[in-house]
């Protein structure tokens, strides 16, 4: 992604700071879900258990992003060619294609091509409105079909407002916090079928 190799799969699996890092983050992140916020907020004031990983953790991604940015920055001044990593195209804000990109569904891409060609014409710049996006369905589906598989949040945070009963049987109350882990169930065979691990926006 950054163009650069952290060498977390070498042999020995040798560790990576930053790769700790991130762990050592998402664990605090996932246990504030599960404890009452008054202890969670406690811990990061005293600066013990998880909330002291969790400020540690943000340390040293920072300074990583941070030095892989400026040695990029670097990289790009001296290179004629930029070369492709994804954050380069964040750093210029260029689309994010290479030169020699991997068509990963190109069925997909074809139909989302077509579809596109039917709401703009030959001579009309690629501009597209919010109004004509409604008529893009295959697009519409084609996203959802993307954050279904790859969810910005992996998990949510629910509390009913009522008593109710859960699917599985369990009972909830305005006291109980459900935990939903969307990438989990977007690989459930019992709602998606057999190939809910494939990217298909037809279903």
């Amino acid at each position: 992604m950054i163009g650069s190799n952290p060498n977390s799969l070498q042999i020995g699996f040798p560790e990576s700071p930053f790769g700790k890092a991130l762990d050592d983050v998402w664990e605090a992140i996932f246990v504030r879900h599960l404890v009452p916020e008054s202890s969670w907020k406690l811990l990061r004031w005293l600066r013990l258990g998880k909330e002291s990983k969790l400020s540690g953790g943000w340390k040293v991604i920072d300074t990583f992003c941070e030095e892989s940015i400026s040695t990029k920055k670097a990289m790009e001044a001296k290179e004629d060619g930029a070369s492709f990593s994804l954050l380069n195209c964040y750093l210029t804000e260029q689309a994010v294609t290479g030169p020699e990109h991997a068509e990963k569904n190109p069925s997909v891409e074809i139909k989302i091509r077509e579809e596109l060609l039917t709401t703009t014409t030959t001579d009309q710049a690629v501009k597209i409105n919010l109004v004509d996006f409604s008529t893009l369905v295959y697009l519409h589906a084609a996203i959802c079909e993307t954050l279904r598989l790859f969810p910005p949040a992996p998990y949510q945070s629910r509390t009913p407002i009522e008593p109710q009963t859960l699917p599985s049987g369990h009972n909830v109350n305005p006291n109980t916090n459900v935990l939903i882990s969307a990438y989990a169930m977007a690989r459930m065979t019992s709602v998606w079928g057999d190939d809910c691990r494939e990217f298909k926006p037809e279903r």
